[in-house]
């Protein structure tokens, strides 16, 4: 995520060290805030976890063995398709 703002020099004086020529114009100020240090928040934690196991009522057993093939045979399938 990255935020960006125009602001005078002078407003940023007391957190960062500026040069005396910049106090007095427009600089642009841009914060970035890394990806990777984003914590999750505790609602959608819980919302995985209200809805893990919600399709559990249409699932069928004899085709779980299946699903290991399932994505080769599909794309397989396409494949012969578009020659």
């Amino acid at each position: 995520m990255i935020i960006r703002k125009i602001v005078n020099g002078y407003q940023l004086e007391k957190i960062v060290d500026i040069p005396e020529a910049a106090k007095n114009m427009p600089v642009e100020l841009i914060v970035r805030i890394p990806l990777n240090k984003r914590k999750k928040s505790k609602k959608g934690d819980e919302i995985l976890n209200e809805l893990s196991g919600v399709f559990g009522k249409y699932k069928n057993p004899n085709l779980i063995p299946s699903e290991e093939e399932a994505w080769k045979n599909t794309v397989r399938e396409i494949y012969e398709k578009e020659q």
